[in-house]
């Protein structure tokens, strides 16, 4: 384990993730800010970690108290969860369109993708094999 970590700030709480993790925050990142009003809602992190797989983390903060939590935020986690999915996915699908991903991929130097396509690529093959988790926090 790693001795530094990654500290994110999300509604006033620290988030802090081991330096072996990549971690997006995802309504930060120009991919989802490119379609977040086309219906899509994505989670607040989206971590990967090469052994342990991707992590879809959501966080939400209900100041009101608990009477004030929707009862569809089951409905409302689950559509961050596979709204995050789908937007991995378009990614993918955007990188096979660029000419020099598949350059790289055909003649075998994917180690000189850009540190981003990495993080995208590493939670593609995660969410392919199931090696992904979606953890949601409802706080009151």
């Amino acid at each position: 384990m790693s001795l530094t970590n990654k500290k994110y700030i999300e509604r006033d709480v620290e988030v802090l993730f081991d330096d072996e993790w990549k971690v997006i925050k995802l309504d930060e990142h120009r991919y989802y800010r490119r379609i977040s009003g086309m219906g899509i809602s994505g989670v607040d992190f989206m971590a990967v970690h090469p052994q342990y797989g991707l992590a879809l983390i959501e966080m939400k903060n209900y100041e009101k108290g608990q009477d004030s939590i929707s009862f569809q935020i089951d409905t409302k986690m689950i559509t961050k969860k596979e709204d995050s999915l789908r937007l991995i996915n378009v990614v993918y699908k955007y990188y096979q369109r660029q000419f020099y991903f598949r350059f790289l991929t055909f003649i075998g130097w994917d180690y000189l993708y850009p540190k981003e396509w990495e993080i995208w690529l590493m939670a593609k093959r995660h969410m392919d094999t199931g090696n992904y988790f979606f953890l949601g926090t409802i706080d009151f």
